[in-house]
């Protein structure tokens, strides 16, 4: 059948056919603990091939990091916010972060309005602007564009941003901590490479 994914033939072949495992402790462990196959979701399958591509799994071309570094913009919080952060927010951490129906917000403190809303839409992160005077996410994070840009490119933590109170959340205190926690984790693991990067992966 043809693959839709353009997957590598390597990938291809574990996932389609039948490896031979030599290592007999893995079948008397699956027995044991009666763990059974499972089906993977398509669109959670689909959603971490997309993740892969935009974080250069698989390719060992050299990135210029210095060329690449990105400096705050108008477009490039754009790019973030409605590009690449719902792509990063995994299932475990969305599920986490969105507990109780938890809207996020995140505030661009500057002259012009920049925030965004990040919602929960049957299992998917969704990201849309948040306008004056619309409905207030339950948690929202604040950030300067220079703040932001050290957390992005990982010059500083969240939680020493929070601590040097140059990040302020706002909402009820146990969900903004919870959100804060999550999203401090995604910026650890999950960091942003540089949109140059993400076209060369993904074309």
């Amino acid at each position: 059948n043809a693959d839709p994914y353009r997957l590598p033939s390597i990938v291809l072949h574990l996932l389609l056919d039948e490896v031979q495992v030599t290592t007999r402790n893995l079948f008397e462990l699956l027995g044991r603990y009666q763990i059974t196959p499972s089906n993977i979701d398509q669109n959670y399958f689909e959603k971490q091939i997309r993740y892969g591509r935009t974080h250069n799994w698989g390719h060992s071309f050299p990135v210029d990091k210095k060329r690449l570094e990105p400096t705050f913009s108008e477009e490039f919080a754009h790019h973030y916010f409605e590009e690449f952060l719902p792509i990063a927010f995994i299932s475990d951490l969305l599920e986490e972060a969105t507990k109780a129906d938890t809207s996020i917000g995140f505030i661009v403190d500057g002259p012009k309005h920049l925030a965004w809303v990040l919602r929960a839409t049957n299992g998917q992160a969704t990201v849309q602007r948040l306008d004056h005077g619309a409905i207030r996410p339950k948690v929202s994070l604040h950030f300067s564009t220079t703040v932001l840009m050290r957390l992005i490119l990982q010059k500083t933590t969240l939680e020493k941003a929070m601590m040097l109170r140059e990040v302020r959340t706002e909402g009820p205190m146990i969900d903004a901590l919870r959100v804060a926690s999550v999203f401090g984790r995604l910026l650890k693991e999950y960091p942003y490479y540089g949109r140059k990067v993400e076209a060369e992966v993904v074309r």
